[in-house]
């Protein structure tokens, strides 16, 4: 007789097995998504928490987290670096590359300009004659150094600025890096990442940062190896200082927030230049006001603002009744002083041009309050922006033509015109003048590695290299010429300044270039002049 083995009974979960295993396997896969790094090689989240973004040196040019437009640049710039065959060096470019609107003053659309720009920049520099290059990339004797391009993330206002400077420098021999360009804004913390990385005999190339005291360190000193392209805000208030009519009535509005370097120079730079202009008037009347530490930008400032500068601020202007009203402060809060002037109406203001430095870039693409029925004019002094070089000169010289001819060389590249070139924008892109700037400062540092014979075995040696850059050998910049001299502490000379006008719509109009002599930089056999 044969016995069967007992059958036991199936627990009370059986016939719940394939959900309970589901749940394990999602249960597992939620604590890999957790505990697994979400940022590439080189980042990591910020350690203050302030984003959801990644901070430090993006070595494989994987996501930051900036959004879908950015994805697009980043997917660009992974290509060219990886068609890059042979020597190269490395420059990087550091900024808020997820700029929190909550917390940020500068918007994603102006961070994305800079970076097409400095893609473009790169892509000119490897298969164009420009940078020193041979523009014969498929010819082995004929082939230079190629130019890598990465993108650093210091966080929402400089907060991780520190961790992206260790990543830099700690790849510095690995990475071939040479140089590190843009850097925002004229913060404190993005001061001392400059300072940080010459020390480590790193090229600071600063395209953006208008803030006088950028080239020197928070102990004062000239930070050594420091590059500036833009016009800092001297070389602005000197540039807006001489558009303005002798013995008009003019009003500088000035914010006291002492953290601010923008606004704190702009204001200084004004009343030094105002003063040597006309030595016998006056100087302007002041009307101050003090913007909120933190955070730079946020709906509730600017109503907060609004309420402020239309309080005592806004009675002194009427009062006053300029001609000319010069802001020295952010973008932001000259928008909520236009707010301000037209919702207390125009206090039968005469009629009045604002002049501002090159942060007013912040409001372009909004729509400016009219106020009452006071004809204002709402003018900037820039960086660069789209077709400045299309109007009226001083004196319309053989090295203008040229400038001009770089300017639409470099637009035909930037919006895939010119043949192998990715498309990285178009012309509606360029009127803040981030995109220029930014591939200028690609194209100096690369001027500066391809003069170095040792730059990709030794890159701290390029740092040191930019003396070669000088009024007699200029960058063939897109916003004009970039030199360099003794005299300048790192500060591009002889640059030129764009006026730009801003429209009723928030467009952008150029009006004239500005010179520091009046006229383009010649160059002659017996040197600059």
């Amino acid at each position: 007789m044969t016995r069967t083995q007992p059958v036991m009974p199936r627990p009370s979960w059986w016939p719940y097995r394939y959900y309970l295993a589901a749940c394990v396997v999602l249960l597992v896969a939620v604590v890999v998504w957790v505990l697994w790094p979400r940022c590439g090689n080189g980042l990591r989240s910020p350690e203050d928490g302030s984003s959801d973004g990644c901070v430090g040196l993006n070595l494989d040019s994987t996501s930051f987290g900036a959004g879908e437009e950015f994805t697009k640049l980043e997917k660009i710039l992974a290509k060219q670096n990886a068609d890059i065959t042979g020597d190269y060096v490395t420059i990087v470019l550091l900024d808020n590359l997820t700029p929190d609107p909550s917390r940020d003053s500068v918007a994603v659309q102006t961070v994305q300009h800079a970076v097409a720009g400095a893609i473009t920049g790169q892509w000119r520099a490897n298969h164009t004659p420009v940078a020193n290059g041979s523009g014969h990339s498929d010819d082995p004797q004929k082939a230079t150094v190629k130019i890598k391009l990465l993108l650093a993330n210091y966080g929402s206002q400089g907060s991780s600025a520190q961790q992206a400077v260790d990543a830099i420098i700690e790849a510095r021999n690995t990475e071939h890096i040479v140089a590190v360009t843009d850097f925002g804004q004229s913060l404190q913390t993005t001061r001392k990442a400059a300072s940080d990385l010459s020390d480590a005999h790193i090229a600071v190339v600063a395209s953006l940062v208008t803030g006088d005291d950028m080239n020197l360190g928070l102990d004062g000193q000239p930070i050594e190896r420091f590059h500036r392209i833009a016009a800092n805000n001297t070389q602005q208030a000197e540039a807006a200082v001489s558009t303005l009519p002798p013995g008009g009535n003019v009003v500088l509005v000035e914010d006291t927030n002492r953290s601010d370097n923008y606004a704190r120079s702009l204001a200084i730079a004004f009343t030094k230049s105002y003063a040597v202009r006309f030595p016998t008037q006056p100087p302007p009347n002041s009307v101050t006001y003090r913007s909120p530490d933190e955070p730079l930008n946020d709906s509730k400032r600017r109503a907060h603002m609004t309420n402020m500068l239309g309080g005592s601020p806004r009675l002194q202007i009427c009062l006053n009744k300029p001609d000319v009203l010069y802001f020295a402060g952010r973008g932001v809060d000259l928008s909520a002083l236009l707010a301000a002037l037209a919702k207390g109406g125009d206090c039968n203001l005469k009629p009045m041009t604002i002049v501002t430095g090159d942060d007013a870039t912040a409001i372009l693409g909004s729509p400016v309050p009219m106020i009452g029925s006071a004809s204002v004019t709402v003018v900037y002094t820039g960086e660069a922006t789209v077709n400045q070089w299309n109007g009226s000169t001083p004196e319309e010289s053989a090295e203008y033509r040229s400038y001009a001819r770089n300017y639409q060389d470099f637009v035909s590249a930037f919006t895939g015109r010119t043949l192998g070139a990715p498309k990285v924008g178009a012309e509606p892109d360029l009127p803040d003048g981030y995109a220029m700037v930014n591939h200028d400062a690609v194209l100096t540092a690369a001027t500066a590695a391809r003069s170095v014979d040792s730059a990709v075995n030794n890159p701290g040696t390029v740092a040191d290299a930019f003396t070669g850059i000088n009024c007699n050998a200029p960058v063939a910049g897109a916003s004009g010429p970039i030199a360099f001299s003794k005299e300048s502490n790192g500060n591009a000379t002889h640059r030129p300044v764009p006026l730009i006008m801003i429209t009723p719509s928030g467009g952008a109009v150029p009006q004239r270039l500005l010179w520091p002599t009046g006229k383009p930089q010649e160059v002659s056999t017996r040197g600059c002049r």
